[in-house]
C-alpha cells in the first residue's frame, strides 16, 4: 500500500562549482556519507554507491540476521545505482522470489536519493553460505518512467544468488545493456552487523572499443572496494572517485569539470520510507464501505509498512472517516 509519491524531494548535488566542491571536500574522512556518485569516461559511464548507513538501517528495523542483512543491502545497493541513471522520481523497484531460507527480498529507489526494502523469509533456515539462502527463484526489474504510462518490466532466473552476479545477468542478457556490476558487503567478527556496503555499475557507451568492458570486468573482480576508499588521494574532490580510477583502463580517463578536476555529482542516498496512515487509509476506503464495517467488527485495525516495519493502528475516528469518504 506504501508507495513513494511526489513530496519532499531533494535535490541531486552536481559537485562541479567550486562551493559544492568545497562541501565534497569534507568527504575525505573515512566516514563517508551514503551516496551515489556518477562520473564519465569518452568510452565508460559509472556509477558508484556506498550505503553503509542504509544497510545497517535497514538491518535494525526489519531485525535480520547476518545472511538476510546483506541480501537486502544488496538489493537496496542495485535499485540505488539504476536509479542514479534515472530522473527525479523515476522509480526503479527490485523483487526477487527465491525458494530458500529467504522467499523474497524487495527495494526500490527514486533518483533523487530515497531507498527502501524489505525481506519475507521462507520456509528452510538460512545455513551454510549466504548466498544459497536464496534458492533457486528469479530477479524481476520494474522501471517506472515520466511520460510512460506503463512500467519497463524484465525477469530473469537467479545465477548465484548473490544479488550482484544476478542484476548483471539481468542488464546483460535481459536487457541486452552491457554492464558490470559489483557488490561488497562487509560483516562485524560475529557475521551479524554491516560494517560496509557498496557497490558499482559500469556501462559501455555507444561505440566503445570492443573489450574494453572485458577490461574493467578484469579489474573490478580483484576489487576492495573498502581498502580503495581507506587509501583513497585527497588530490580527488571525493574519495569515491578512487574507486572508478582503479577500474578504468589506461585508455580511459576522467571528463574534466569547467572548474577542473574529474566531472561527477553525487546524491545523498537515505534509508527512507514514504508511508503514513493517511496514506493507507487512502487505499483501505477502495475496499467500499461493506469491507471497511467489516474490518471494524472483526477488529482488524493494525496497519503494518512491509518497507520500513512501522506499525499504525486505525481508530474507532479512523474507521467513521473511511467510512464517510467511502460514501462519496
Amino acid at each position: 500500500l506504501a508507495r513513494f509519491v511526489s513530496s519532499g524531494a531533494r535535490k541531486v548535488l552536481p559537485c562541479s562549482t567550486s562551493a559544492l566542491r568545497t562541501r565534497c571536500m569534507s568527504d575525505t574522512t573515512r566516514t563517508i556519507r551514503d551516496q551515489v556518485v556518477n562520473t564519465f569516461t569518452q568510452n565508460l559511464r559509472i556509477a558508484i554507491i556506498t550505503n553503509t548507513r542504509c544497510a545497517q538501517v535497514a538491518q535494525e528495523k526489519h531485525k535480520l540476521d547476518g545472511s538476510g542483512s546483506v541480501l537486502l543491502s544488496r538489493a537496496m545497493c542495485g535499485v540505488s545505482l539504476l536509479a542514479s541513471l534515472m530522473e527525479g522520481e523515476e522509480r526503479v523497484a527490485m523483487d526477487i522470489i527465491g525458494s530458500g531460507a529467504y522467499r523474497r527480498i524487495t527495494a526500490e529507489a527514486i533518483q533523487l536519493g530515497e531507498v527502501r526494502g524489505f525481506v519475507s523469509k521462507g520456509d528452510g533456515e538460512a545455513k551454510g553460505a549466504w548466498q544459497a539462502s536464496l534458492g533457486s527463484g528469479t530477479l524481476r526489474l520494474t522501471r517506472t518512467r515520466y511520460g510512460q504510462s506503463r512500467p519497463d518490466v524484465g525477469t530473469v532466473a537467479l545465477q548465484r544468488g548473490d544479488v550482484a552476479s544476478d542484476l548483471d545477468h539481468c542488464l546483460n542478457f535481459g536487457e541486452q545493456v552491457p554492464s558490470v556490476v559489483h557488490m561488497e558487503t562487509h560483516r562485524g567478527e560475529d557475521d551479524s552487523k554491516i560494517l560496509f556496503s557498496g557497490g558499482l555499475l559500469v556501462q559501455t557507451m555507444p561505440f566503445a572499443p570492443k573489450g574494453l568492458l572485458e577490461d574493467v570486468r578484469a579489474r573490478v573482480s580483484g576489487l576492495s572496494m573498502r581498502d580503495v576508499l581507506a587509501h583513497a588521494p585527497s588530490s580527488l574532490p571525493n574519495p569515491i572517485l578512487s574507486i572508478a580510477a582503479a577500474i578504468m583502463p589506461e585508455s580511459e580517463k576522467f571528463i574534466d569539470s569547467p572548474s577542473g578536476g574529474p566531472s561527477y555529482s553525487r546524491t545523498l542516498v537515505d534509508f527512507f520510507c514514504r508511508c503514513s496512515k493517511d496514506r493507507f487509509m487512502g487505499q483501505i476506503v477502495t475496499l467500499g464501505a461493506a469491507e471497511i464495517k467489516d474490518m471494524q467488527a472483526q477488529g482488524h485495525r493494525d496497519l503494518d509498512c512491509h518497507y520500513c516495519a512501522k506499525k499504525y493502528v486505525l481508530e474507532d475516528k479512523d474507521f467513521q472517516t473511511l467510512l464517510e469518504r467511502s460514501s462519496k
